[in-house]
């Protein structure tokens, strides 16, 4: 509950009209030449935003898409002109359109999230270049065999310490949790040179759900938790706050240990950040490597479990695949290398994206979609969730069908957003490639997976599988 004390009600008025009317100011876009908008989903603001802001989101979209078409508006900003792009020709030119940006407004919950300030994740301008280009080399192709052997070390150290008990006990796995464990652990040593503890582990796992819900469900449907003198009177943002907070001491502990360190591995993010001359603070460098943290395990992990579950589901693909692996166990290369496991990794990917929202954007020109305009200044919403379930691109849209990918027609290869697309994709997917390419292998080639309960989906951040559980047995 709210506690007004030392402010008079009148003054927080005052600022939420002056908050509103910046809103106003900061989005106005550019007035259509033809006045041709995108047409607009019936409702307000205070019946669509509970909705957009929820574990319903995805889906609400998905439905809107099918309902008014691959373009429409929603209610969600003063002006009208908040668009949802469903069309994966229209989402792909204005992601790599260089006028477009991140809208600050959409993106503000991660600055949040990172500690309250800017991120390389949500900024543009040098403060976003000067990382991306110190960077690049921890995820260029010549780091693969490194990110392969640690995935397998960490892979292997999960296998022989939980999988293989709890087959041995014909206990089933939430691997939505398992996978957590294993990415987290992978990123660590990758990202960061440093073999999180199972304290650190579960500080960063438990606190992210906790700041997640408060800053990205929440928090955008109250504009009084948006203004910095109103926020603090909510209990949520205050221990959203202090679960952040912990975070970044655990990240600023590891970035104090790999200063300390004689030879430190000069292929991690850390290092390349902790020797970039361009920030201005460590507070700056611990909120660029929350970013780094966040965006480099749960999204894979959720992508892992939800395939498995997709597999254990689908017996017949799944013994296609186990099948097509054991044919290519000669080798490592060849096992990881297997088409069927590409077919599977990407149909995965396709039918539960988890970053589901996409990408938004606001765009510095005008776009044209069949008779509609968006006009400049405009925010766009990409659904990657929705883009990947065109019944116009993808026959049986809604199923799981590797096999669909064995003969891919341009439209459903140019259809995959999964990783966005343009100046601000995503940096690690050579990582999360590689974990998926190793972890499905390994796992798929040696064990068969059976739904136990199916769980159920929620979406904040990511879309994940909830309560999923499967019974793990030997090939």
């Amino acid at each position: 509950m709210m506690h007004l004390q030392d402010y008079d009600l009148s003054i927080v008025l005052v600022a939420v009209a002056i908050f509103l009317a910046s809103i106003i100011f900061l989005l106005r876009p550019k007035k259509a030449s033809n006045d041709k908008l995108p047409p607009l989903v019936e409702g307000s603001f205070f019946s669509i935003a509970p909705i957009f802001f929820s574990s319903r989101a995805p889906f609400f979209l998905l439905e809107c898409a099918r309902t008014y078409g691959k373009i429409f508006r929603l209610p969600l900003v003063p002006n009208g002109n908040f668009v949802v792009a469903t069309d994966h020709k229209l989402a792909r030119s204005i992601l790599e359109d260089t006028k477009s940006e991140k809208p600050a407004l959409l993106y503000q919950g991660f600055n949040a999230i990172f500690g309250g300030g800017e991120s390389f994740f949500t900024a543009s301008g040098h403060r976003w270049k000067h990382v991306r280009k110190s960077t690049n080399q921890a995820f260029a192709p010549k780091q693969k065999d490194r990110m392969i052997n640690i995935v397998q070390q960490v892979l292997n150290k999960w296998i022989n310490n939980t999988l293989e008990p709890k087959r041995n006990e014909n206990t089933p796995l939430d691997f939505a949790i398992e996978m957590q464990l294993v990415t987290i652990g992978v990123i660590g040593r990758i990202g960061f040179d440093h073999e999180l503890t199972q304290e650190e582990v579960g500080i960063i796992k438990d606190n992210l759900k906790v700041i997640y819900v408060e800053y990205m469900q929440r928090a955008p449907q109250n504009p009084l938790k948006q203004i910095p003198f109103t926020k603090w009177f909510f209990s949520g943002i205050r221990e959203a706050n202090r679960k952040s907070q912990q975070i970044r001491n655990i990240l600023r502990n590891i970035l104090e240990k790999h200063r300390l360190k004689t030879n430190p591995d000069q292929n991690t993010i850390i290092h390349m950040i902790c020797n970039n001359k361009d920030y201005n603070s460590d507070d700056e460098r611990i909120r660029d490597l929350f970013a780094y943290l966040v965006g480099g395990f749960d999204t894979t992990a959720y992508s892992l479990a939800w395939t498995l579950l997709e597999l254990a589901k689908n017996t017949k693909e799944q013994e296609y695949l186990q099948s097509e692996l054991l044919k290519c166990a000669t080798s490592k290369d060849e096992l990881y290398n297997c088409k069927a496991l590409k077919n599977v990794i990407r149909e995965g990917q396709r039918l539960h994206n988890t970053a589901a929202l996409g990408s938004a954007r606001q765009i510095g020109k005008d776009f044209s979609y069949g008779d509609c305009i968006i006009p400049k200044g405009s925010v766009v919403d990409c659904p990657f969730f929705v883009i990947h379930r065109d019944n116009d691109v993808f026959e049986q849209a809604d199923e799981f069908m590797p096999q669909r990918w064995q003969k891919s027609s341009e439209d459903m290869l140019r259809s995959m957003l999964g990783f966005s697309a343009g100046k601000r994709n995503c940096q690690g997917q050579l990582v999360a490639n590689v974990e998926l390419m190793v972890i499905l292998a390994e796992l798929c080639s040696k064990y068969k997976f059976t739904v136990v309960d199916e769980g159920h989906v929620e979406y904040y951040v990511t879309l994940k599988p909830v309560g999923s559980l499967l019974r793990v047995s030997s090939v």
